[in-house]
């Protein structure tokens, strides 16, 4: 009886108040959440989670020790998944954020390469951005990631110190100049060791990332595993 009352409800809010797909801007079925089903089947998900030596792994491990490095979905400057990022970060779609972090928990979930992840630590945003925002859309993912994997999320072991300008805006030679010394470690994280997942929205360069984890392993025993949204190759 009381699930026949909340779906005659939000049949009503739907009626008054029609659901847009964030993508495609057409109307969502009582079922579909946030991105219509033709939505999600045109989004380019990876085969990352069947390959530890995939294209992101070998990417960043040329400067990192890492476990593991996943991208749920590719990345295109204006593709369908640039899109709903943009809308995350930028329109204040928090929902988006959600739904791609449940979709990256779910895989990170069936994988056996994640099975001893400790803890999950979003890449921080600095205080500045993070007021401007709102929220930090890394921290809105690995919320949902670890939801869905039952791990907590450690939101003070890494702190950005350096409001640095977006590296979109920089050459690739600049970039890691301006990225390096952007990041600090709580001080407790020295003794802390274990399985970690490093979480972001999305890989480019890879120089925040980086940036991140060797701040992370330099001042840590930790061991490391990267998963982000989208990932531009």
């Amino acid at each position: 009886m009381k699930k026949v009352y909340q779906e005659t409800l939000q049949s009503f809010i739907d009626l008054i108040l029609p659901r847009l797909c964030f993508s495609c801007r057409n109307y969502l079925s009582q079922h579909e959440k946030g991105i219509c089903i033709e939505c999600i089947v045109s989004l380019p998900f990876t085969d990352h989670f069947n390959y530890s030596n995939n294209a992101l792994h070998q990417q960043l491990s040329l400067q990192l020790s890492l476990q593991h490095a996943v991208a749920l979905c590719y990345f295109t400057k204006k593709g369908l998944v640039a899109n709903l990022i943009h809308q995350l970060k930028y329109k204040k779609q928090k929902h988006i954020g959600t739904l791609f972090g449940q979709w990256l928990g779910e895989a990170i979930l069936k994988s056996s390469n994640f099975s001893t992840i400790r803890g999950i630590i979003p890449v921080p945003l600095h205080s500045k951005r993070k007021r401007e925002r709102g929220y930090n859309q890394s921290e809105i993912i690995a919320s949902a990631v670890s939801e869905i994997i039952q791990k907590p999320v450690y939101t003070n072991y890494l702190k950005r110190i350096i409001d640095t300008p977006p590296l979109a805006l920089a050459d690739q030679s600049n970039r890691w100049k301006i990225i390096k010394n952007a990041f600090e470690t709580q001080a407790s994280l020295k003794k802390t060791t274990g399985h970690f997942l490093l979480i972001d929205d999305v890989v480019t360069s890879g120089a925040t990332l980086t940036a991140c984890a060797k701040t992370l392993l330099e001042h840590s025993q930790i061991k490391l595993s990267i998963a982000v949204v989208g990932y531009r190759f």
